[in-house]
């Protein structure tokens, strides 16, 4: 590996293709920011104060995507991964094991993938709906809950508290914490067939 890569620019875009490196951190205070296809021994670290945040087959030991107004979209991860903007969609596909803190103020928040067996998984939409895609045998501890939406689950939940916009419970006898919010949206929890977790 190559060390440490620091990219950094104060009006304009960043993008990032076919590198190894310990690290990769990348900032702008306004414009895009894209990595495509890299080889990291350590952690992806990128901000934007407006603009999208993209990264495409980037192997990390953690993800932190980060932007004021703008999508986050990840495609291909393992492990930690903490994506925040306060205006804009999250969307996370090809996640293996994944540790999820996924946050915007407002924005739709998809996620793709599996979760890891002993984490604390987060997922907060202040105005949107939020749609995950599990494997079919995840095992998790459920607490989902929409102020103005409807709450969806193809998984059987042992309900231990239940409302209509509240549900509580063990998903395949219980496991780490999933906890779901949205203020202003639908909550969807979809099984994926034929996946393990």
């Amino acid at each position: 590996m190559h060390g440490d890569l620091d990219l950094e620019t104060n009006f304009g875009s960043v993008n990032v293709r076919d590198v190894a490196a310990e690290r990769l951190t990348a900032h702008s205070d306004g414009g895009e920011i894209e990595v495509k296809d890299a080889a990291l021994d350590g952690a992806l670290d990128l901000e934007t104060n407006f603009g999208k945040v993209t990264a495409n087959g980037v192997r990390a030991t953690s993800y932190r995507l980060k932007s004021d107004s703008g999508s986050l979209t990840l495609d291909g991860c393992r492990g930690p991964l903490d994506l925040q903007t306060n205006f804009g969609d999250i969307e996370v596909r090809n996640a293996t094991e994944a540790e999820l803190t996924l946050k915007t103020d407002s924005g739709r928040i998809y996620f793709s993938g599996s979760l890891h067996a002993e984490r604390v998984h987060l997922v907060e939409s202040g105005f949107g709906k939020v749609h995950l895609i599990l494997p079919s045998q995840a095992a998790f501890d459920l607490d989902a809950e929409t102020n103005l939406g409807s709450i969806k689950t193809d998984f059987a939940v042992t309900v231990t508290e239940f409302e209509e916009k509240h549900i509580v419970g063990e998903v395949n006898g219980g496991g780490p914490p999933l906890q779901i919010h949205t203020d202003s949206g639908d909550i969807t929890l979809e099984s994926a067939p034929g996946e393990n977790n």
